[in-house]
């Protein structure tokens, strides 16, 4: 409260799912969606320019006693598997609200697991972003699940992609990447590559995107970090799909387990692979990350909440959470 009003911006990303199991008949699998992201700091664009930007969110004050606001952390979806032929698991729930849930306050913000990449004959997951499909002999399941699922407005992500081949005319040549917060999956590819993942997008709500490593997932492009929620990528026959920009894992191919995302970005893991030397995991989808930040009047940096990691940059103040706990303001 004060000059800056009662407004914070957040960041809520849920983690990625896990990338299809590969083995006989699951030849090669879908990488997992990412994570879903929901956000409202200002300028926040997917990869078609669209604004990502939520509306504006008020913690009221003052308050007779300190009032916590819980901070849930998704995990990342399981890759690897037990049972056979499951597609990967999905990752968990993000979320930032009010305890009780009856103070007056607004709704609470929940950002849903990635969707799990197909594995014959499962069917790819969907989530906040989608699971990519399988390719597999017999065909079976090789359409991408739908993304921003429950849907919010901006959505928080997008669809798998689907696989390509099947048991005819040129087989199985690669899964479909996972949906990411910014675009969707990439379809299988010809000839005998896996789909890339969706890619995620650019939040910098942690201080100077170039400088500030310790938060989400770097772009080599611009040579910028946080980034988040990048789609997994397919496995491929003899290419494997590239994780999407944001955390997203890279497929696997030939034999080759997917690869794990990268933790706190919320990315998808990547798509097993098999071409008959064994069985062979997806990759683990990133757990998730929330970022609370606020604006303060005093000239000396200064935290009027406790919970988290907290940092300063241009008059702000950072609570950073790569794990669940609680978001106290004062009394």
């Amino acid at each position: 409260p004060g000059t800056f009003g009662d407004t914070v911006e957040y960041l809520v990303v849920a983690g990625g799912g896990g990338g299809g199991y590969a083995q006989p008949s699951s030849v090669y699998s879908g990488g997992g969606g990412a994570g879903g992201l929901r956000t409202n700091v200002p300028g926040v664009v997917n990869a078609a320019l669209s604004p990502l930007t939520g509306p504006s969110y008020s913690i009221p004050g003052p308050f007779a006693s300190p009032q916590p606001y819980a901070v849930i952390v998704g995990s990342g979806g399981a890759g690897d598997s037990s049972s056979p032929n499951t597609s990967g698991a999905r990752g968990g729930v993000s979320e930032f609200y009010p305890t009780p849930v009856s103070h007056p306050s607004p709704t609470r913000i929940r950002a849903d697991g990635g969707g799990g990449g197909s594995s014959y004959p499962s069917a790819a997951l969907t989530g906040g972003s989608g699971g990519g499909g399988g390719t597999s002999n017999p065909p079976a399941n090789k359409i991408g699940a739908t993304g921003n699922t429950p849907p919010y407005s901006p959505p928080q992500g997008n669809p798998g992609g689907d696989g390509l081949g099947d048991g005819g005319t040129g087989g199985a040549q690669g899964g479909g990447g996972g949906g990411g917060a910014g675009a969707a999956g990439q379809n299988g590819q010809p000839p005998n590559t896996g789909g890339s993942g969706g890619a995620g997008v650019q939040v910098a709500i942690a201080g100077p995107a170039p400088a500030t490593t310790g938060v989400g997932a770097l772009n080599p492009g611009p040579g910028q970090y946080q980034w988040f929620a990048g789609g997994g990528g397919g496995a491929g026959r003899s290419t494997p799909g590239p994780g999407g920009v944001g955390g997203g894992a890279i497929g696997g191919y030939g034999n080759q387990s997917g690869f794990d995302a990268t933790f706190s970005t919320g990315g998808g893991g990547g798509g097993g692979a098999f071409t008959g030397a064994g069985p062979s995991n997806g990759g683990n989808g990133g757990s998730g990350i929330v970022v609370v930040r606020y604006q303060i009047a005093e000239l000396t940096a200064t935290a009027k909440a406790s919970g988290g990691a907290i940092s300063f940059y241009s008059g702000k103040t950072i609570h950073t959470f790569t794990s669940s706990g609680t978001f106290t303001m004062p009394g």
